[in-house]
């Protein structure tokens, strides 16, 4: 991101020093930001945050954009930070130039960086508070160090966000950047992961999961099957395809990869039965056996000849499919989300799938919580 120019003739359309919002005019009649100043539940705390939001977007077919800075130590709560504001100015620039930024997005900053961070993601909003006005629909931004934006950008945003939440005891993750925060320490991972050298399809909108605890489900949102296909042809007759999956807001919990410990753990919402369990990644093979293991925070998915060609016909169709397993992996299903939104409601049948009755009681003696060393719940 090159942040010149800077904004140089900002207006303020209304509000004031201790009178927020404050609305600030960066691009005449196009662009405005407004920003908060709010607490945000924390872990039996409430955090001082800004909150930056846009309006303007919306009309050229763009979410808006949400930032979200706690308060540094010390910070002085009467002026907002204004650092934040060229990095508006360049999404608009962008947005004007048919660009567009959708969930698991990540854009690199210039050589000086922003804030002290390397680049940003987008995510889904996760901005849970009643006394502001927020878009109805938008997307928050979460600020990357150099650290965690080459894990982003080589394996998704999905593998940074869920080991933000986890970090962070917070399940998804948490709404705020910290500019005084440290890097995750994701160079276990960049050297460690076996899928490092897999190309992989980066899905929009589309996801995999571990559902029920003993089936996984890669769901494929209809909008990405012209892209599927294409990567699918060019890749040839390979017997191995790679595909970067999302963090959504329909998922109960999410896997998380901790190579420096030896160990999968699983960061799950205190307030739900954990039925559907995000991955960020799966990668679907052919081999002599059928059946779905996990790998790392993602999916390993042998396929036989047999099951192999029905996943490529159930590809090019656009139709679901399941294949049962021929050892003792889990089962696979394929399954294309229909639902008119699909980043948020995942259309799954969790009843037709098993996973109707997911309780602690029952799960307690399940296989799958075995290939755990512990189940996390999070707040």
């Amino acid at each position: 991101m090159n942040q010149k120019p800077q904004p140089s003739a900002i207006k303020i359309l209304g509000g004031g020093i201790g009178n927020y919002p404050i609305r600030l005019e960066l691009v005449p009649k196009r662009l405005i930001v407004n920003v908060y100043q709010q607490d945000l539940p924390g872990k039996g705390s409430q955090i001082p945050c800004w909150i930056f939001v846009t309006q303007g977007m919306a009309a050229l077919k763009q979410h808006e954009i949400v930032l979200v800075l706690r308060f540094a130590t010390g910070e002085d709560g009467r002026k907002f930070p204004k650092t934040p504001l060229p990095l508006f100015l360049f999404l608009f620039k962008a947005v004007m130039q048919k660009k567009r930024f959708v969930t698991g997005d990540v854009i690199r900053f210039g050589e000086r960086g922003l804030l002290g961070f390397a680049g940003m993601g987008f995510t889904f909003g996760n901005v849970n508070v009643r006394s502001i006005q927020l878009p109805q629909h938008y997307l928050s931004c979460m600020l990357l160090t150099r650290e965690e934006l080459v894990a982003a950008q080589t394996f998704g945003l999905t593998r940074v966000l869920t080991r933000m939440g986890f970090e962070a005891n917070r399940f998804p993750f948490n709404p705020w950047n910290e500019t005084e925060r440290r890097s995750l320490p994701m160079q276990a991972v960049l050297q460690s992961s076996q899928v490092k050298s897999i190309k992989s399809l980066p899905l929009k909108q589309s996801s995999v999961n571990l559902v029920g605890g003993d089936k996984v489900v890669l769901l494929l949102a209809v909008a990405m099957h012209g892209v599927i296909t294409s990567f699918i042809k060019e890749q040839g007759n390979v017997s191995q395809l790679g595909f970067m999956t999302q963090l959504l807001p329909y998922h109960e919990g999410a896997l998380v990869w901790l190579p420096e410990k030896d160990s999968i753990e699983m960061n799950v919402h205190p307030d739900s039965e954990g039925a559907i369990i995000a991955g960020s990644f799966v990668i679907l093979t052919r081999g002599e056996t059928s059946g779905a293991a996990m790998l790392e925070d993602g999916f390993n998915v042998q396929f036989d000849q047999e099951s192999w060609m029905a996943l490529r016909n159930a590809i090019a169709r656009k139709q679901n499919v399941a294949i049962t397993p021929t050892s003792g992996d889990m089962e696979f299903n394929l399954v294309w989300n229909t639902m008119s939104n699909p980043e948020t409601h995942s259309g799954l049948n969790l009843a037709a799938l098993g996973a109707h009755d997911i309780t602690e009681e029952a799960t307690a003696g399940s296989n799958w919580l075995g290939k755990f060393k512990r189940l996390i719940k999070r707040d």
